[in-house]
């Protein structure tokens, strides 16, 4: 743990099954190939290949590429989040939707 401004801030594992589960799964709804994400994303198709597996981490760079290419946030590649507008009627923590 490291302090920031006062704040205990706990290191958080990250379980790269879980993201390349979610990769894979967007990459699925469009009807893509690895190789033809791989293209797209001017990445080898091993490297999709291994990342969507889980069997290496996920560099910023690729992360950004999947969060650009599928119009997504980096919260929901990392944590499965999503990201909804402030507007308060979006926000689940005060009852909306």
């Amino acid at each position: 743990m490291e302090l920031i401004k006062g704040m205990r801030i706990q290191k958080k594992d990250i379980n790269m099954k879980e993201i390349g589960l979610r990769c894979r799964i967007m990459r699925y709804s469009r009807h893509l190939s690895q190789a033809r994400l791989a293209k797209e994303l001017g990445y080898s198709t091993a490297n999709i290949s291994n990342f969507e597996r889980g069997l290496v981490r996920i560099s910023l760079d690729l992360a950004l590429a999947y969060s650009d290419y599928f119009n997504v946030s980096l919260d929901y590649i990392v944590k499965g989040q999503l990201i909804l507008p402030e507007d308060t009627k979006y926000r689940l923590d005060n009852g909306g939707v």
